[in-house]
């Protein structure tokens, strides 16, 4: 499945999130900590919709 770069970035961060937590899995939280430093990547500026 092609993914766009963001949700690919995204889940990649989560990996390495549930890495650096010793995890065999990634949870939720991982991909919330992930989701969480590409918003401040973005320097924290809010989702416009």
């Amino acid at each position: 499945m092609d993914l766009s770069p963001v949700t690919d970035m995204a889940w990649q961060m989560a990996c390495v999130e549930a890495a650096a937590a010793k995890m065999e899995f990634i949870e939720p939280e991982h991909f919330l900590a992930s989701l969480t430093k590409l918003q401040q990547m973005r320097g924290g500026e809010a989702a416009s919709f």
